[in-house]
């Protein structure tokens, strides 16, 4: 009798610790996501930063632009390398900007507009998914990515139930973090100070 006791004291335990460690894996997905919002806006604040030192380099030309830099902003801790890279990030993003010739017009918004759109979008999700590599434009502006992952049926199954699970939205901030650091690892997304060799 004390051995099932014992057994059904350990299995307590043992689901204890899966939950705390479940919680555990869950804050720090959450805390994961906020760190990769900050640097979203960190980028974008650095971006236009950027544009106000290239703004004020003209204003001032190259020699007092130096010295305004350093009275200025390095006793705020900034560096003039550190500007000098907001400056170029600025100028690669505005110059994006002025490629899009096509973003300075309104979409139309009558309906056969939006039929149009819309076929547009089903058109071209069918030939993506024929070819195994699909994004799919939901309404708010995110994307449904289908990877061209190679799996199993097992896994492909466990896939399928995993997206079914009522913890989907935490799982998918903990994926979406996994692949952040990955393409960070990869330099798909450059958002970290690179290391020097």
């Amino acid at each position: 009798m004390g051995n099932l006791a014992e057994s059904d004291e350990a299995a307590t335990q043992s689901a204890k610790d899966v939950a705390a460690a479940e919680r555990l894996q869950a804050r720090i997905a959450e805390l994961d996501e906020k760190v990769f919002q900050g640097i979203a806006r960190r980028r974008e604040a650095s971006i236009e930063m950027g544009r106000a030192f290239n703004e004020l380099k003209r204003i001032l030309g190259h020699g007092k632009w130096q010295q305004h830099f350093e009275e200025t902003f390095e006793p705020c801790g900034l560096t003039l390398r550190t500007a000098e890279r907001y400056m170029e990030r600025a100028r690669k993003a505005d110059a994006v900007t002025k490629n899009d010739k096509l973003s300075i017009f309104k979409p139309a918004a009558d309906q056969g507009a939006q039929e149009i759109r819309d076929a547009t979008e089903e058109a071209r999700a069918e030939v993506a998914a024929s070819s195994g590599h699909t994004k799919l434009r939901k309404k708010n502006k995110r994307y449904v990515y289908r990877f061209p992952l190679n799996v199993t049926d097992i896994e492909k199954d466990a896939m399928d139930t995993l997206l079914t699970l009522p913890d989907w939205p935490l799982l998918e901030k903990r994926i979406l973090s996994l692949l952040r650091r990955i393409w960070m690892e990869y330099g798909i997304l450059d958002e970290r100070p690179r290391r020097r060799s």
